[in-house]
């Protein structure tokens, strides 16, 4: 059995992004940040396992790699973030304490991304 270790990463305040910015606007910019956010995780050795309205759920057979991930994750939406200022304070990615499973690896499939957010 392989151990794999698991993640999440949350977009916190998404209620007052879409009050802020309107459906069509917010829904675009949630699609476009947990598709970025997957697209970390995959160039860093993860698998999405789904992506969950304005959440990330992946799989990484390192835990090592799975905590730098979401370190960097969040040190890139930081990033991200302040050159937005209408969107700084409204979402942020939170990622969950990674979680190591005993379960056996199969590969699962990894929906292609591209997208970010703040994480705490």
């Amino acid at each position: 059995m392989a151990v794999l270790t698991i993640v999440f990463a949350d977009l916190t305040g998404s209620t007052g992004l879409f009050e802020a910015l309107g459906n069509a606007r917010a829904a675009e910019l949630v699609t476009r940040t947990t598709h970025w956010i997957g697209k970390l995780f995959q160039a860093r050795g993860g698998r999405v396992i789904k992506y969950l309205g304005d959440g990330v759920l992946a799989s990484f057979t390192d835990n090592q790699a799975a905590v730098l991930a979401m370190v960097e994750m969040q040190r890139l939406q930081r990033e991200r973030s302040s050159s937005r200022p209408s969107t700084r304070r409204a979402s942020s990615a939170r990622p969950t304490a990674p979680s190591t499973t005993s379960s056996p690896a199969r590969p699962t499939a990894a929906t292609p991304a591209s997208a970010a957010w703040t994480c705490r």
